[in-house]
């Protein structure tokens, strides 16, 4: 409804505050026009009155390899119309579109059918959920999980023509490891592009490894993200690996860890789960 009362009992205000109590929140020409956290001077509502348990602004899923529309999973984003019309119904209101790449007889690539079928989409409130670019998983990974393989040693030349062909690349899974032995040129040349690198599918990286992309990260004023924090990645208390990384607050007061910030990670919804 363009206009409507919504009475709440917990709500995410601007700047992530969380209110826990009776509220109400009134929508105008379908624009929020005000957070009411005391309701006693509330006229009649302009339209109807809805009540939800919990109100919070859109989600913005940063991971996401489509809902449906097609038989194979790899292919869900040629039909992007089919997940952006449905995205809404569960409160996210934009998305990047999670693509992984097939390999020509040398390098890896996207496929064109992929690429045709998300440009149109970029930028369009009229579709449901915004697509507001392409997360690339890989293809700089080390452990492929679910992924298809395909070749990862590319030249920093080739990586950087790769990027020159993904439209509205906004992020990109990479692992550490396998940046580590390059001097992290490649994660060098996504912060340089303004594309954020998200360290991910690397389950034998090690505290060396993970700390070097973090300082690479630090010397561009950046802060880094983690892919799918527990899958396809480690956990140990003598060893730290990805997870370790993805649950601190905080890092040690050691000088490894001087100027270096924690990353960002990937959080369901429900505002329970990671």
């Amino acid at each position: 409804d363009l206009d409507c009362r919504v009475v709440c009992g917990r709500v995410v205000l601007p700047g992530g505050q969380l209110f826990d109590g009776k509220c109400t929140v009134e929508v105008t020409d379908g624009v929020i026009s005000s957070v009411n956290l005391d309701d006693s001077g509330l006229g009649p509502p302009n339209g109807p009155i809805y009540e939800s348990p919990l109100v919070v602004p859109g989600f913005v899923d940063i991971h996401n390899h489509g809902i449906g529309g097609t038989d194979d999973i790899l292919d869900h984003w040629t039909n992007p119309d089919y997940s952006l019309k449905r995205l809404p119904s569960w409160g996210i209101t934009s998305c990047l579109a999670s693509v992984v790449f097939c390999s020509t007889s040398h390098s890896p690539v996207l496929p064109d059918k992929i690429i045709s079928s998300l440009t149109p989409c970029f930028g369009d409130t009229k579709r449901g959920a915004v697509l507001e670019g392409i997360h690339a998983e890989g293809p700089i990974i080390n452990d492929w999980g679910a992924l298809p393989k395909i070749p990862t040693d590319i030249s920093l030349r080739d990586f950087d023509h790769l990027l020159n062909s993904i439209p509205r690349l906004r992020m990109m899974t990479i692992s550490p490891q396998l940046e580590a032995k390059i001097g992290y040129k490649r994660l060098e040349a996504l912060l340089m592009r303004n594309i954020l690198p998200a360290l991910g599918h690397d389950k034998t990286a090690k505290e060396s490894d993970i700390l070097g992309a973090f300082k690479t990260a630090s010397l561009h004023k950046r802060r880094l993200h983690i892919t799918h924090c527990f899958n396809v990645s480690s956990f140990h208390h003598r060893e730290p690996g990805l997870v370790n990384f993805g649950l601190a607050a905080e890092f040690p007061h050691l000088d490894e860890y001087a100027g270096i910030q924690p990353p960002t990670i990937e959080l369901v919804g429900d505002l329970e789960h990671m």
